[in-house]
């Protein structure tokens, strides 16, 4: 069967009663948003500026006729440089975007400066001096990914790595069960991502540890993963059917 619409007019009632009943959400002299929907949403019941940093893709693939009206808005707002900013955190996505709307936007690398809140100065310097003990060089950690539930690699790496006794310790982290601190993560020797989308805060995060090595599948891996684990493209503005 078809998947069901996003719907508008329940999203739209919903953050007018929001609204209604936030003072602050009142008081407010501009709105940042993250996501090019929920952009579209505050836009359409509010005259207040956006500050746009998105973070996530444009999901746009479900109802062809009715996406190109957001493709539409969407493209307005970004061109209307007088009352809104919009930016994106990384050049894939600013890619995805020229290609469905036509519009190029700035890039804004995330720094993820929170992921080192608590160490001192002289850590953040030096970070690799911040490790808690050489014990640890030997850990991998294997951050969270929805790729591990349509693959089997996990059963594969487990079996492969019990018979060549490798000297490695491995901690996967497979739900929010298995919950490590930007403290603990930051002992590792090394941290292995599946990356199932191509906009994930995860890579920055554990790239702004500055401690443990960050290992990636190769780029053919990295695109069969996404595709597996349900990325999808967005149309191109006007390609109506």
């Amino acid at each position: 069967g078809t998947l069901p619409y996003y719907g508008v007019a329940d999203y739209l009632q919903v953050l007018v009663g929001m609204h209604s009943s936030d003072v602050q959400m009142q008081e407010a002299s501009l709105f940042v948003c993250t996501a090019p929907l929920i952009c579209s949403l505050l836009r359409t019941a509010f005259e207040k500026p956006l500050l746009a940093y998105l973070g996530m893709q444009l999901h746009i693939d479900l109802e062809r006729q009715k996406d190109q009206l957001w493709l539409m808005h969407f493209k307005e707002m970004v061109r209307d440089v007088d009352s809104n900013v919009f930016a994106v955190h990384n050049f894939m996505m600013r890619e995805q975007i020229h290609y469905a709307t036509g519009v190029r936007m700035q890039v804004v690398r995330p720094r993820g400066l929170y992921t080192q809140a608590g160490l001192r100065l002289w850590h953040l310097a030096r970070p690799q001096q911040g490790r808690m003990s050489p014990l640890w060089d030997s850990k991998v950690l294997f951050f969270r990914s929805s790729y591990f539930n349509v693959s089997l690699i996990l059963p594969i790496l487990e079996a492969h790595t019990e018979d060549c006794a490798f000297p490695l310790t491995m901690k996967i982290v497979q739900g929010p069960e298995d919950f490590v601190s930007y403290r603990e993560l930051r002992r590792y020797g090394a941290t292995v991502l599946f990356p199932w989308d191509a906009t994930m805060m995860s890579f920055w995060e554990l790239y702004s540890l500055g401690g443990p090595a960050l290992l990636l599948p190769r780029r053919e891996w990295a695109f069969k993963v996404q595709r597996v684990a349900g990325w999808i493209w967005s149309q191109t503005l006007g390609a109506v059917e």
